[in-house]
């Protein structure tokens, strides 16, 4: 996560300010969304996600018609990338409810996808929420077991990082798709691993 706080926006979401959200004046009168806006559509969303704010995020969604797998120019992250290297819960739900694309490979973190961001970074709710133990009849899922560039699995920089309740959760859920597997004769899981 360290290399996406460098920038300004970056900066602002880490202190608890999102700069889409931002008033010059400081003062506490209601401003309208629209008016608050800073940047184009897609970089909108990807600040947005970043700082979890949801409320923008679905503005963007409905009003601006951001797209949501545009990667961001710097990185090569989409906002469903950085709301799982942030641990954003919410963004992921609003990011995932509005179909972004959950298997996206981020460049600039050698491949990785969310998910394997999220392990990496220890972020327990985005992982539960991206396996399966939560919302797991409405939201889908992705493949646990997809590594990075360089072969390295999600279970394997959870275990590397120390996350000891992550590495738990996912044995679990790949002992369990395992299982399913071999007593259904199906080719494929609830969980896709």
């Amino acid at each position: 996560v360290d290399q996406f706080a460098q920038g300004e926006p970056a900066a602002l979401c880490a202190a608890g300010v999102s700069p889409v959200a931002m008033s010059n004046s400081g003062s506490r009168k209601k401003i309208p969304i629209s008016d608050l806006l800073i940047g184009e559509p897609d970089e909108v969303v990807w600040w947005a996600a970043q700082g979890d704010d949801i409320a923008m995020i679905n503005y963007a969604i409905e009003h601006l018609h951001a797209p949501l797998d545009t990667p961001d120019r710097r990185h090569g992250a989409t906002p469903f990338y950085i709301a799982c290297a942030f641990g954003r819960v919410d963004a992921c739900i609003v990011l995932m409810t509005n179909k972004a694309d959950l298997e996206f490979r981020c460049h600039g973190n050698m491949g990785a996808t969310g998910f394997w961001v999220a392990c990496a970074e220890g972020h327990v709710g985005v992982v539960e929420l991206l396996a399966g133990k939560m919302h797991s009849t409405t939201l889908p899922k992705v493949d646990i077991r997809s590594p990075n560039d360089h072969g390295v699995e999600p279970l394997d920089i959870a275990r590397s990082n120390g996350h000891k309740k992550l590495v738990k959760l996912l044995k679990n859920r790949l002992d369990f798709a395992s299982h399913y597997h071999l007593n259904s004769g199906s080719a494929s899981t609830p969980f896709s691993g």
